[in-house]
């Protein structure tokens, strides 16, 4: 088990999964004190705001395994394995996800977990990980996160118990906001089926949000009879 960790996280970032590999290791060393933490927390930040990340030793990473901020650390590591998975076989992506899943798991509610959970579902998304997509959990209702997972949710034949979800999904799109671009494929696969409700609902939306730009870019979607009054408005 600790060689697999170990050939994953020569070129990985540290996860969870090593830290508990060498949390007993630990506890018979000194460990260090806040105040020298503190000082390394700020390396290594730094280093990750210079996209240095490798220049921040493995060790250094253990170390810091007990900072208050650590996890912020990690995700920053993980979302960096992350970018390059296009680079990676098959069971050292599957090793990631892991260490990921398992990240997200013990820090779910927690602000540093955003941005990775953002960055993983945009990643089984272009994968195609439709199974591990449907059972991400997103607390903080990110929009963005909702509607991946809705439309991997909702990808093929429909069924009554879906219904609550096609609900959700209306929910989402029908916004006078502007959507992010992670929701284009739900827009794509829901609007459809509602027809002009779409456009004609999201133009009304639009424009009692003050939203001149996108109620103009949803004109040309709107019934042909109602384009021309749209415009005067």
């Amino acid at each position: 088990m600790t060689t697999r960790l170990f050939s994953l996280f020569s070129w990985l970032p540290l996860t969870y999964v090593l830290c508990f590999t060498l949390h007993s290791a630990a506890e018979n060393t000194a460990l260090p004190t806040l105040e020298t933490q503190r000082a390394r927390f700020q390396a290594a930040y730094s280093a990750i705001q210079a996209d240095r990340l490798n220049s921040v030793p493995h060790h250094t990473r253990s170390e810091l395994a007990s900072y208050p901020l650590y996890p912020y650390l990690e995700q920053a590591y993980l979302r960096d394995a992350l970018s390059d998975s296009r680079k990676l076989d098959a069971n050292t992506l599957a090793e990631l996800d892991n260490a990921i899943d398992q990240f997200l798991n013990r820090f779910n509610d927690s602000p540093a977990s955003d941005k990775l959970r953002l960055a993983w579902a945009k990643s089984l998304a272009d994968r195609q990980q439709i199974a591990q997509l449907k059972t991400l959990t997103n607390p903080t209702q990110d929009i963005s996160v909702d509607c991946l997972i809705l439309t991997a949710q909702l990808t093929g034949p429909l069924t009554d118990a879906q219904l609550p979800l096609v609900e959700k999904a209306r929910t989402r799109i029908l916004t006078g906001q502007n959507l992010p671009d992670e929701c284009q494929a739900l827009v794509d696969l829901i609007s459809p089926a509602m027809g002009d409700e779409y456009a004609t609902r999201r133009f009304a939306l639009a424009l009692d949000a003050g939203n001149e730009a996108l109620a103009t870019r949803l004109i040309t979607k709107l019934p042909p009879a109602q384009q021309t009054e749209a415009r005067t408005i």
